[in-house]
């Protein structure tokens, strides 16, 4: 153990960037005797060894033991709690979930299923025919609710779009003959089938589209009762709500290009001809988060690629690049996404120009310098990232605190 672990150095001062090429390890820092480690969510961690997996807290205690359920996930690539529950498995295709004290909410008996969401319940199903799938609502308390398309006497009542996609409690459904879409929430209710495209509800309201009398395709924005909050009157698809504001593309204004409408339709930013830093190809759907808010911020593309440019609520744009290089940090590309004001980025510190992993904020400081090979989101409960780096010419896996510093690593299970 002590000859792997000569990689331990001691902490650098955390603001010399420049110099810090590799991580470091905590000289305390717990070695884990596992083979396999997944990311904390809601301050637990699945992790495996030989083919059996535990449940460990922040501490790198085990407080469900090896063996006792069979963990998956649905929603990513890793089993994980989400919303203070995890779902278990046996033969594929049968689920339950199991709270973080390991007790057995819901028992192995339901096909497929979405996990916890924020609103506190998950969806799963029973399966009699084809489209014809019995839908139960669980919530964390323990009780559940059904939703079925078919009445007691076999008439169908609705018809799924797709059963097992649901976001913020609602899920699709369709008129086929007509080919128009409409909604059902998690306690039944239906938003009829009346648009001719619609989208997922962000911030309670989703954009959906008619056509007008001319035959022209409008978008609007439904809440989650089916009521038109915002008319019909969009001619281009616009953006998802976030942080209260919604990017629109009008056609044919003279005096600007793009536009910002709050949760009453009324337009609160103008982006100017003459001021536009790039022309977006539109497609709200596959433009990689940019132009949406994250609380005071939004990515917004530049005429150079390499820029990483902010836009903050008054239409200002800041440019991170410059910034992050001062403090001994190239930018090669990043992640369109603020995370608790972070932002992941890809590039290398210092002179070693190895490309890697780390954080900056929103401001252009770094966190952690990209000296990671792997660095996952900060679970907030547990404080901790999951992270993979080499040192030493040593590959370590593990779990490192806000400064970027190994609290956790894995060793192996026969010892090192």
């Amino acid at each position: 153990m002590k000859k792997l672990y000569t990689l331990i150095i001691s902490l650098m001062v955390f603001g010399a960037h420049a110099q810090q090429t590799e991580p470091t390890v905590a000289k305390d820092a717990k070695i884990l005797y596992f083979t396999k480690l997944y990311p904390f969510h809601d301050g637990l961690a699945v992790v495996n060894t030989q083919g059996s997996a535990a449940i460990i807290d922040g501490t790198g205690k085990i407080v469900i033991p090896f063996g006792k359920f069979e963990y998956t996930n649905n929603d990513g690539p890793y089993p994980r709690y989400f919303n203070g529950m995890i779902r278990i498995k046996k033969d594929q295709d049968y689920y339950g979930f199991v709270n973080t004290k390991g007790v057995l909410v819901f028992p192995i008996e339901h096909r497929k299923g979405v996990n916890f969401q924020n609103e506190g319940f998950a969806t799963v199903w029973k399966y009699k025919s084809e489209w014809n799938w019995t839908t139960y609502v669980l919530k964390k308390d323990g009780t559940k609710t059904m939703i079925n398309n078919y009445d007691a006497q076999g008439k169908k009542l609705f018809e799924w779009d797709d059963p097992f996609k649901w976001h913020l409690g609602m899920s699709r459904i369709v008129d086929k003959d007509k080919y128009l879409f409409g909604y059902i929430n998690y306690m039944g209710k239906i938003i009829k089938p009346v648009f001719e495209e619609i989208t997922d509800f962000s911030e309670g309201l989703a954009a959906v589209s008619k056509k007008d009398e001319m035959g022209n395709k409008k978008w609007g924005f439904i809440n989650m009762n089916g009521e038109t909050v915002i008319p019909f009157q969009f001619s281009n698809q616009p953006y998802p709500f976030s942080s209260g504001l919604s990017l629109i593309k009008p056609l044919n204004m003279p005096d600007y290009i793009y536009g910002y409408i709050d949760k009453l339709g009324n337009i609160v930013m103008k982006i100017m001809k003459e001021n536009d830093p790039y022309e977006m190809s539109w497609s709200p759907s596959n433009d990689a988060n940019v132009g949406i808010f994250f609380g005071q911020y939004a990515f917004w593309k530049m005429k150079d690629p390499n820029l990483l440019a902010l836009m903050d609520k008054t239409g200002k744009i800041k440019i991170l690049n410059d910034v992050v290089k001062r403090n001994g940090v190239t930018i090669v590309s990043w992640e369109n996404r603020i995370n608790d004001n972070m932002i992941r980025v890809f590039g290398y510190s210092g002179a070693k120009a190895i490309f890697k992993v780390g954080l900056i904020d929103i401001n252009g400081s770094v966190i952690i310098p990209p000296i990671f090979n792997l660095l996952n989101d900060f679970d907030p409960v547990s404080k901790l990232a999951y992270a993979e780096a080499t040192i030493n010419n040593n590959e370590v896996k593990g779990y490192v605190d806000s400064k970027g510093i190994f609290r956790m690593i894995l060793g192996k299970a026969t010892g090192l």
